[in-house]
């Protein structure tokens, strides 16, 4: 059955896109934060708004954090069928250390599944 979401609709997005900041200790002094996202999408456009949210929310963190921003891990549950584009999307962000100078000293692990949680691809930068 194909079912219309609505992207807009603040339940959906709840549901559909988590993010989370923790705060930890690296080497025991510098305090440092985490930035954990999860995204869950089985459609193309709806992941290209989701992912934008979080493209935007990283730049807010950044701006807020400075060069206490640690680690970012993403957790995507997709359906396969837009795997080339979400991992595409995932590669082309977080590969632009020319734009995005400050990924390039943050490390970023993003895990790409399926609904039923199978590995489709794991990306680290």
């Amino acid at each position: 059955d194909l079912k219309l979401v609505d992207a807009n609709n603040e339940k959906t997005q709840e549901k559909d896109f988590v993010i989370k900041e923790t705060s930890y200790r690296k080497l025991g002094l510098a305090k440092r934060y985490a930035l954990t996202s999860q995204i869950h999408s089985g459609e193309a456009q709806h992941f290209s708004i989701l992912f934008g949210q979080l493209t935007t929310r990283l730049l807010e963190w950044h701006t807020e954090r400075g060069k206490q921003c640690g680690t970012i891990e993403l957790e995507v549950s997709i359906d396969p069928m837009i795997k080339d584009l979400v991992t595409e999307k995932i590669y082309s962000f977080f590969s632009d250390t020319e734009n995005f100078d400050f990924l390039s000293s943050i490390k970023v692990h993003a895990e790409v599944t399926d609904f039923n949680n199978n590995a489709l691809a794991s990306l680290d930068f």
